[in-house]
This record gives C-alpha cells, sequence and structure tokens, in this order.
C-alpha cells in the first residue's frame, strides 16, 4: 500500500514538474502583424464578428464592428467544393 501512494505521489510530482520545463524560454513580445493586402486572407479573432442564420437556413457572417456582411454559406453546401467553386465563379463574373 504504501508502496502504491509512494508511486503515484512520484507520478504526480513528475507531471507537475515536467511543465515547468515545458514553459517558453524565447522571447514572448508580439509579433508585428501584417497588413493584409487585397486579395489575402482576411483573419478574424473570437468576438470580432457575429453569426445568423436567415430563413433560409443560410449562415450569415457578419463584422462585429463595421456591420458588413463577411460571408453567407448556404447550410448543405458549406463544405461542397463543387458548389463553392461554382458560387466563387458566379461572383467573379
Amino acid at each position: 500500500m504504501f508502496r502504491t501512494i509512494f508511486t503515484l505521489s512520484a507520478l504526480a510530482a513528475g507531471l507537475l514538474s515536467s511543465s515547468a520545463m515545458a514553459a517558453p524560454t524565447e522571447d514572448i513580445a508580439p509579433r508585428s502583424a501584417r497588413a493584409a493586402n487585397a486579395g489575402g486572407v482576411l483573419v478574424v479573432q473570437n468576438g470580432d464578428f457575429d453569426v445568423y442564420y436567415d430563413a433560409r437556413g443560410n449562415r450569415v457572417i457578419v463584422d462585429a464592428e463595421t456591420g458588413q456582411v463577411l460571408a453567407i454559406q448556404p447550410p448543405q453546401t458549406r463544405f461542397d467544393r463543387r458548389a463553392l467553386r461554382r458560387e466563387r465563379l458566379r461572383n467573379l463574373g
């Protein structure tokens, strides 16, 4: 019984000390963000956008600050590559 308690406590101490070894040792200063060009990908952070569903079931993603609609995604074609390609071609003209 004593051996089990000793083994488990040693294991717990080892796990707790290993998290300190995994701490970053390099400079953790924030990296400068580059401005995205017109054709670049826009990445939004958590809370910067709102997601709504319209009457047809489309998912509408809206910028929380400006109110601009970022994307409209149909319900069944969100991950369908062919439908996304057709929509992209339709938007391009």
